[in-house]
């Protein structure tokens, strides 16, 4: 997965308008925690996703992750990662969820 899209808005957006968002909407599902191996204690973990991340449901399909940017306190945008960049239900599904928090959207590199 890579990033193919952000959602910005004026004014910023804030964590407790995308926990609402998500709440709110069924195709956003907060990631379950997953078991891996540390590599570097070799030793099971625990991982969790980071706050606000959550994934993208389309057709009963992870088809994408969207997170806060790592700059999210100073940006207030929200990134889209995902492989399946010409999906054009994946596309209107993403662009609902920006339109839902009166976002822009900013798809990257559309040559492709």
């Amino acid at each position: 997965m890579s990033l193919q899209a952000i959602i910005s808005r004026d004014p910023k957006l804030v964590l407790s308008e995308w926990r609402s968002c998500v709440a709110q909407n069924v195709a956003l599902v907060e990631p379950t925690p997953r078991m891996i191996v540390n590599p570097f204690t070799r030793q099971p973990h625990e991982h969790h996703a980071a706050e606000g991340e959550v994934e993208l449901w389309v057709d009963g399909e992870a088809v994408g992750l969207i997170a806060p940017s790592p700059e999210f306190s100073d940006d207030g945008e929200l990134h889209l990662y995902t492989a399946h960049k010409n999906d054009n239900q994946m596309k209107a599904a993403v662009s609902a969820i920006a339109a839902s928090l009166g976002a822009h959207l900013e798809w990257l590199d559309e040559e492709d």
